[in-house]
């Protein structure tokens, strides 16, 4: 055995070390805090990081552009692809956040956002659980409570509230690019609220008899004009909505 074959075995013996050091990108646990991998992509990505810079709401880049493919590519976006970072990235970065287990409110796409976005391996879209008790605007003491039925229903709660809400689907409307959801609210048929929301692409339509959870700002009772909600309910305009 010449030199240079020993030498070609030394590299692969060393490659295949490191191989089964290493662990895959994409087989990260999924624990039940929002910020539970965040460490875990850290040090995966140590290196990557550093070749990106902090992006954030308001701004006007060729990296916000760059972004939004990458989101799209995944199924977590599906609008305009031009530099602005505004409304609707917001969104799907924080989805993107919420299912990665990374933390984050989708108002600045970290480097480590991006790095992760940028690898071949990255997770794409699914339809995860909301975590209401993040985005709920009422607090008991330590934790975040589920807006009730009761409470949708008082005045200064009609209109322009942000709220979280969990109940189960009644109808569904599933044509063209905004759906809509009669949802039923503490098991009693007469709870009934409006839910209507854009869809990410790729995600698992909903159907009759789904526990869903929502987070949207209230609109005012209405009737849609869609079969089984022509009755005057309160609409939510959702950001989101995921099984529970």
């Amino acid at each position: 055995m010449n030199k240079f074959t020993k030498m070609a075995l030394a590299i692969a013996t060393i490659a295949m070390i490191a191989a089964a050091l290493i662990p895959p990108r994409a087989v990260l646990a999924d624990w039940s805090a929002p910020t539970a991998n965040l460490a875990a992509y850290e040090e995966l990505y140590a290196r990557e990081i550093q070749d990106y810079k902090r992006v954030r709401y308001g701004m006007e880049s060729a990296d916000v552009q760059r972004i939004k493919q990458q989101l799209r590519d995944l199924g977590f976006f599906d609008n305009r692809i031009n530099t602005s970072y505004f409304r609707t990235l917001e969104i799907a970065a924080r989805v993107f956040c919420q299912q990665t287990r990374i933390g984050g409110d989708g108002r600045e796409i970290t480097p480590l956002m991006q790095a992760m976005l940028a690898d071949p391996a990255a997770q794409r879209a699914v339809s995860p659980g909301i975590n209401i008790y993040t985005y709920s605007s009422t607090r008991d003491e330590t934790k975040f409570l589920a807006f009730t039925y009761a409470q949708l229903q008082r005045p200064n709660t009609q209109r322009e509230a942000s709220v979280g809400v969990k109940g189960k689907v009644a109808g569904v409307n599933n044509e063209g690019s905004v759906q809509y959801i009669s949802m039923v609210m503490e098991d009693r048929a007469d709870r009934i609220i409006y839910i209507v929301y854009q869809p990410l692409p790729r995600t698992t339509r909903f159907q009759a008899g789904d526990a869903v959870a929502v987070f949207g700002v209230t609109q005012g009772p209405q009737s849609l004009p869609y079969d089984g909600m022509r009755e005057e309910r309160l609409v939510i305009q959702a950001d989101r909505v995921g099984y529970q």
